[in-house]
């Protein structure tokens, strides 16, 4: 699987537009699995949240959200 930056922002913008919280949806667990991938095809090892806003399209809340689950999954392999 190629992620690209355009799927990713297409997804950002469904969560944004949700009117419920999204958060452990199956897209929302999709939508964590790709930007993972996104990350290692782009040899991303860290990010700010300022950046990853921009580099996703999340809204800040959203963003925050998934941040600390990504950064809890990388803390649990270890």
């Amino acid at each position: 699987m190629k992620a690209t930056i355009e799927h990713l922002n297409k997804s950002a913008k469904v969560i944004n537009a949700a009117t419920n919280d999204m958060q452990g949806t199956p897209y929302w667990n999709s939508c964590k699995r790709y930007i993972k991938v996104y990350f290692k095809q782009n040899d991303i090892f860290e990010i700010s949240l300022p950046n990853f806003e921009k580099l996703s399209g999340f809204n800040r809340d959203n963003a925050k959200k998934m941040l600390i689950e990504i950064n809890k999954d990388l803390f649990a392999q270890k």
